[in-house]
């Protein structure tokens, strides 16, 4: 256990063989990174910071820093607890599976690269300061906030926000999000996002791809964010960047209170109208035909993070739990009666809806012709089997089907 600061100064090289421990907050030391070829060797290392800023001074532009493998935890008390911004750029192969985590209680929980260096995942969390940490110039695998955030010209693949908590996007920026974005609130904890400097836009450019989180599945271009406050963010539309972008969409539990949504100086969002009642997040109950099998029930509508649970009843919200995967399947008409989801979202945060699956009744249907245009896929053409003309739906193929002489 090292209490003192560690510094990498000369011409040579330096790989850890085991892990690295050094003593934590105000009576332990830093990483301090000069010169050489440091390479962590795919090593745990627990410091109070890393610092490798510049290339001035003591800090030589021809250093190199590999971390791939390697898990760090940044625990201490310094500003910047990591920093590496001068150097050799950082490759894809220098930072692969490598976790960087910063929890520092004193200080902000920054990580501050130089443009153009690539990490793999980022975690940033414990913090005392409002604005929480700050990642700028990183172009990341995934990146996650467990606290406030602010994102400073950034690229991922993936982006995780904290339901409840606030994010601002630099101003006159644009961050880049190519797979995943996760920015929903929840029904107890809305999110914030907004650019750091009110009204002056901040851009955001996501990916068709990252277009994964619909109410509706069919649309597969927009990403539906909601129980969010949204306040000077523009979306960057298809045409103004590289490759296809998603479609953006602000749902209708998302106020438009003054200052904020509809009013908050978006541009290029769908902004639907607040509504004020609740919203069955499993969609109302449905009528299954015979050929509707296997059916999905899904839990897109809730919104919920990826590290939510997930638990599925039957009859009754207290009975025996008979799932804990996102969606359910029924098989059969067997399967049908009333399902309840509980969605626990984390934060002591727990909602639960429900849906009721019935069978269609309609078991035969006869030809009557009557819309005159000869068209089996008129409804208006059939009748039930007991003379009701109130049909609303074409012969399935599991439906009997008579069409009489003449």
């Amino acid at each position: 256990l090292i209490a003192s600061n560690l510094v990498f100064n000369g011409t040579g090289g330096w790989q850890l063989q085991d892990s690295l421990l050094m003593a934590g907050n105000t009576g332990g030391g830093a990483i301090y990174f000069y010169n050489g070829d440091l390479n962590f060797g795919g090593q745990y290392v627990r410091t109070n910071a890393f610092h490798s800023a510049g290339n001035t001074g003591n800090y030589s532009p021809t250093r190199t820093l590999n971390i791939a493998n390697s898990n760090i935890d940044i625990i201490g008390w310094y500003d910047y607890p990591w920093e590496y911004t001068g150097g050799q750029p950082l490759t894809a192969a220098q930072t692969a599976n490598s976790f960087i985590h910063v929890a520092t209680a004193y200080r902000d929980a920054n990580v501050i690269a130089k443009a153009g260096d690539i990490y793999y995942n980022l975690e940033i969390s414990y913090n005392t300061r409002t604005e929480g940490g700050r990642v700028q110039n990183v172009t990341a695998n995934k990146i996650i906030f467990r606290q406030n955030g602010v994102i400073n010209n950034v690229a991922t693949d993936s982006l995780i926000f904290t339901n409840g908590k606030t994010y601002s996007f630099t101003a006159n920026q644009t961050s880049y999000i190519n797979k995943y974005w996760y920015a929903s609130g929840t029904p107890c904890l809305m999110t914030t996002i907004q650019s750091t400097t009110q009204g002056t836009q901040a851009k955001v450019s996501v990916a068709k791809a990252a277009a994964n989180y619909n109410v509706n599945p069919a649309d597969q271009d927009t990403l539906y964010l909601d129980y969010i406050y949204l306040r000077d963010i523009y979306a960057v539309p298809t045409g103004e960047a590289a490759g296809e972008r998603a479609i953006l969409e602000k749902g209708k539990k998302s106020p438009n209170t003054a200052g904020w949504g509809q009013l908050g100086n978006n541009t290029n969002w769908i902004l639907d109208d607040y509504v004020d009642t609740p919203i069955n997040p499993l969609g109302g109950p449905i009528t299954l035909s015979c050929n509707s099998y296997p059916y999905t029930i899904l839990s897109v509508g809730f919104l919920a993070p990826i590290d939510a649970k997930y638990y599925w009843r039957k009859e009754s919200p207290g009975s025996e739990v008979i799932s804990n995967d996102p969606n359910f399947i029924l098989n059969s008409s067997e399967d049908n009666g009333t399902y309840f989801l509980t969605v626990d979202y984390g934060q002591s945060c727990l909602i639960t809806a429900s849906k009721a699956i019935t069978a269609s009744t309609t078991d035969s249907l006869i030809w009557t012709g009557a819309a005159g245009d000869s068209d089996w896929h008129n409804y208006h053409n059939w009748k039930e089997a007991d003379g009701s003309t109130l049909v609303t739906s074409i012969p399935d193929i599991c439906v009997n089907v008579l069409i009489p002489a003449g």
